[in-house]
């Protein structure tokens, strides 16, 4: 499974962003930065975790 099938990045109305499960829209991991900081760290740890087969 690629990261793209297993996690989604998104961002709340206060502008801040997190990345969830697709499959029970749980949230794994949420930045403390807002705008074009928080997506950057947001993607920096989905490049961290490792691909699953």
């Amino acid at each position: 499974m690629t990261k793209q099938q297993k996690y989604q990045i998104l961002m709340d109305i206060q502008n801040h962003y997190f990345v969830v499960l697709r499959a029970n829209g749980s949230v794994v991991y949420k930045s403390i930065n807002t705008g074009k900081a928080g997506l950057e760290d947001c993607q920096d740890w989905l490049a961290k975790q490792p691909e699953e087969k």
